[in-house]
């Protein structure tokens, strides 16, 4: 087989670099949707969130 163009070199190695730069963003976007679910997970389980806890007590507040 003839050997690769310069050009095909570079795009080669241009495709290799964005294959590369794919997996790092996929790995932070793990993360970042590990640490957001983290977070809402928190919220959630928040008493003062829940229904029925303080936020909910000071609504009823509001409306009375």
């Amino acid at each position: 087989m003839a050997e690769n163009t310069p050009y095909q070199q570079q795009v080669k190695q241009d495709l290799k670099n964005m294959d590369h730069r794919l997996n790092e963003m996929e790995e932070k976007m793990t993360s970042i949707d590990t640490k957001l679910t983290q977070v809402v997970d928190a919220i959630l389980g928040n008493s003062l969130t829940k229904t029925g806890g303080f936020v909910n007590d000071i609504d009823e507040l509001k409306k009375k």
